[in-house]
């Protein structure tokens, strides 16, 4: 018996601590003061007030009358602003799940979903914001895909019967898609001659692209991400986002239990 009472008051106390951790979360507003990479074209005030798809997309501003080719690069460029190149983790307060499970491997601590990203961060890795990008696009019926180039990652949207290639970490995009990009080491070179890319960037850029026997390409299912440990990660993080609450809702409630059965009638007074 006091083996289950300490076991009861350990549920108890974790739960309680855990619930007391989601709830500051929700109080606590997201920092979105950060370190800007020189050249880039981050705006502090735009990623402040776009904490959504919707909002990002309001921000666009593009015309319903917009041509397909118009429309997508009014979201590249809204998309450029709106984040600067960083890494983004789950704290314990926004997820502990995710927070901990971070610390065993640091592949479940990245925040990949473009929503919970707008939501808490002005920093976005090179899949992450081409994975936004791509979410806008969808949401205006621009056929998307995203690709993996063994050291980065771009996306390609369907424009005028051919893919073109955008790459929002680097603010660069080409007419070109990377299939022949990666045909053509020079294009590459010109591609991102103007990007916020250092010389040495540039020249890593270059192999990466022209290896082409690792870079992949997934165009379906809609929104799938460029390996399929990514969208299994993502599809994990949308669940942790259930789980940070019910994990101690479920520990209150089995001590709870317990509790009960401690404190009902004995069996001798129920026979009475």
């Amino acid at each position: 018996m006091a083996d289950v009472r300490a076991l009861r008051r350990l549920a108890v106390v974790v739960g309680v601590t855990l619930l007391a951790l989601n709830l500051s979360g929700l109080l606590t507003s997201p920092s979105f003061d950060v370190v800007v990479t020189s050249g880039e074209r981050f705006d502090p005030a735009l990623a402040a007030s776009t904490r959504s798809v919707e909002a990002l997309l309001a921000a666009a501003d593009v015309p319903a009358s917009a041509d397909p080719t118009a429309t997508m690069d009014a979201l590249f460029d809204v998309v450029t602003r709106r984040f600067t190149h960083g890494d983004r983790t789950y704290g314990v307060r926004e997820n502990w799940l995710l927070a901990l499970l971070g610390r065993v491997h640091e592949a479940f601590g990245h925040i990949r979903d473009p929503e919970a990203l707008l939501d808490r961060s002005p920093q976005a890795l090179c899949s992450e914001q081409s994975y936004v990008l791509m979410s806008l696009a969808s949401a205006r019926g621009i056929a998307t895909r995203h690709v993996g180039l063994y050291g980065h990652v771009v996306m390609e949207a369907w424009l005028d019967e051919d893919w073109r290639m955008y790459d929002p970490d680097f603010e660069v995009a080409s007419p070109a898609g990377v299939r022949a990009l990666s045909c053509d080491a020079d294009a590459v070179r010109a591609v991102y001659a103007d990007s916020t890319a250092s010389p040495g960037e540039i020249d890593a850029l270059v192999a990466i692209y022209t290896s082409r026997e690792d870079n992949s390409f997934v165009a379906y299912p809609n929104l799938a991400q460029f390996e399929w440990k990514s969208q299994v990660l993502l599809l994990f993080e949308r669940m942790a986002g259930w789980l940070k609450w019910l994990i101690p809702v479920g520990l209150l409630a089995i001590a709870a239990r317990k509790v009960r059965r401690r404190d009902g009638p004995s069996p001798a007074s129920r026979q009475l």
